[in-house]
């Protein structure tokens, strides 16, 4: 919704949110298409990086680290964390190529 707040906006918001606009502009195609779910309104949750040497609460067991890639299909792709960048963008060709 921010997105559509007035001219040029996409590129902007996409900006503040560390977005690629290409991406943004499909999610807004795909809300106007009536393809993003139910009627309620998308919300975001901010993502917080930290460094591996961040401290653990006494007594946490670290849990394995992965990250969750959702396709423009909505396929769901769960990997370790410690994957390679270029195995993950061949891997992701692959899926979409399918």
């Amino acid at each position: 919704m921010e997105s559509q707040a007035g001219a040029r906006q996409v590129s902007a918001t996409a900006r503040r949110h560390g977005l690629s606009p290409a991406l943004l502009f499909t999610w807004r195609r795909l809300a106007r298409e009536g393809r993003l779910g139910d009627d309620d309104p998308v919300t975001f949750a901010r993502a917080v990086i930290a460094c591996e040497g961040a401290p653990v609460a006494a007594g946490a067991t670290a849990a394995p680290s992965r990250i969750e890639v959702v396709l423009p299909d909505g396929l769901r792709l769960i990997v370790d964390a410690a994957v390679d960048a270029g195995v993950l963008a061949g891997l992701i060709g692959a899926i979409e190529r399918r």
